[in-house]
């Protein structure tokens, strides 16, 4: 039996839908819990919901990878991922007219490079951009890579569907303490200049006169690892200081029984820093 689900006024194919949650699960744009609720529901919703999305919805405490697969073995045309694609780069090119995060859009186009058949379903053309646009904007030009990631998102704005993107969105970091921090001694003994802690779990410090050094960045997330490091100029200080925010939010965004995961990303950031 084949079944349509209404959403945004369309008529959209539940295979299609259950490939749209498949990857935005594994590719961390989606979280397990986000994922079951819409499960949920439309077995509410459906007349007579198949055995496949029934067994999704019992993996309530299965790891996502699990429920990943599960996913999968909903039944429908092998074309659907090709069409989740598409949904997956609208639903990006939704966040970023609210959120403006090239950040997090671009390593999701990465990702979604290397979860999805994109060559076969888009072309090579286009597999290569999101396989690299990441490093782009790390490396190059942020200023002209956020123009390349419009022009590329653009002509899929029109697969939206009806999401809750602020919901999805990761709160932001905010100042320590209220701010209440600036100005004091930090761990490095200099005098705390930039303070920062995410709600997920993490705080980053800039101090100035650290000991001999002139600046130091000292980090940690909240259970797993601390790290610092040191700078002769403020200028290089304060672009590593965001381009850390951005790496940490990343780990703090992995599903949060994916350990082996996490750690090897702070091996990465370790490396990189």
């Amino acid at each position: 039996m084949s079944h349509n689900i209404h959403d945004n006024d369309k008529q959209i194919p539940l295979k299609v839908l259950a490939e749209v949650y498949r990857l935005g699960l594994v590719i961390g744009f989606f979280d397990k819990d986000y994922v079951i609720q819409w499960v949920d529901k439309t077995i509410e919703d459906l007349s007579h919901p198949p055995i496949e999305l029934i067994e999704v919805s019992m993996k309530v405490n299965a790891p996502p990878v699990d429920v990943a697969s599960a996913l999968s073995e909903i039944k429908g045309d092998f074309e659907s991922e090709g069409v989740a694609i598409k949904f997956i780069l609208g639903t990006l090119s939704q966040m970023l007219r609210k959120s403006q995060n090239y950040e997090d859009v671009v390593e999701y186009l990465w990702r979604l490079s290397n979860e999805a058949l994109v060559e076969h379903f888009l072309g090579s053309s286009i597999y290569w951009k999101m396989n690299t646009i990441e490093s782009e904007y790390i490396h190059g030009d942020q200023r002209l890579v956020r123009n390349e990631v419009d022009k590329f998102l653009e002509p899929y704005s029109t697969y939206t569907l009806n999401l809750d993107i602020r919901g999805l969105m990761v709160e932001e970091w905010t100042a320590f303490e209220s701010g209440l921090s600036l100005g004091e001694e930090g761990s490095e003994h200099g005098t705390i200049i930039l303070d920062e802690e995410h709600p997920l779990g993490a705080r980053i410090t800039l101090e100035k006169n650290a000991r001999d050094i002139p600046y130091a960045i000292t980090c940690g997330i909240y259970g797993l690892m601390a790290h610092t490091v040191y700078f002769s100029n403020i200028t290089e200080a304060k672009r590593t200081f965001e381009l850390m925010k951005a790496d940490l939010e990343r780990i703090l965004r992995l599903p949060s029984d994916d350990m082996d995961e996490a750690v090897n990303r702070v091996r990465q950031f370790v490396n990189r820093f």
